[in-house]
């Protein structure tokens, strides 16, 4: 991500900076990984996603736009890395965006165990502020609170919820409850 961030300073765009950011690792063996990625470009931003790792764009309070997650199979993302999909699978989209807007970027962490509409209470009790520790709190709280609703073993999440829905789980057997322990990492920005 560095690479590409270095990249994107350079004058790439979002997808060709972590094109040839990849390309840089091709012949190393290294895992994979699920990525989203925003470059804001006047009063867009221009969006690169592979996998479940997702977006939310809220405004005045309301979610404007929300990115869905991008698997083959139901909890079997798209991945980039050694030996999984191209960078070429990925999603590209462009959504607008207006001064004040809260970009919420996250991994499957977050998505699988908090929902969008808690996400939104969440940031809606935070002041307006462009101010990067606000942010930041924003940020830290939504890890933590996607955290503990992970190790929850009576909650009701999104994680269940999907399963549920896609019949592989019976609403009233016991282990259908429960968050989904995960790595969580969150990013908040702010259009300003």
């Amino acid at each position: 991500m560095t690479n590409t961030r270095n990249l994107i300073e350079s004058g790439f765009n979002a997808f060709d900076a972590v094109s040839v950011a990849l390309n840089d690792w091709s012949g190393v063996e290294y895992g994979s990984t699920t990525l989203i990625l925003a470059q804001q470009l006047e009063n867009r931003l221009y969006v690169v996603q592979l996998g479940d790792s997702q977006m939310i764009v809220i405004r005045q309070g309301r979610i404007i736009f929300s990115s869905n997650p991008q698997e083959h199979m139901f909890n079997v993302p798209y991945q980039v890395g050694s030996d999984s999909d191209s960078i070429n699978d990925a999603l590209r989209y462009s959504v607008e965006v207006e001064p004040g807007d809260t970009i919420i970027m996250g991994s499957d962490g977050l998505f699988n165990n908090v929902y969008e509409r808690h996400i939104t209470d969440i940031v809606n009790q935070f002041p307006i502020s462009d101010d990067s520790s606000v942010l930041q709190e924003i940020a830290d709280f939504l890890q933590d609170y996607a955290w503990n609703l992970s190790q929850n073993t009576e909650y009701w999440s999104p994680y269940a919820q999907r399963k549920y829905e896609y019949g592989i789980i019976d609403r009233e057997s016991p282990e259908s409850r429960g968050g989904k322990p995960d790595d969580v990492a969150v990013v908040v920005g702010r259009i300003q």
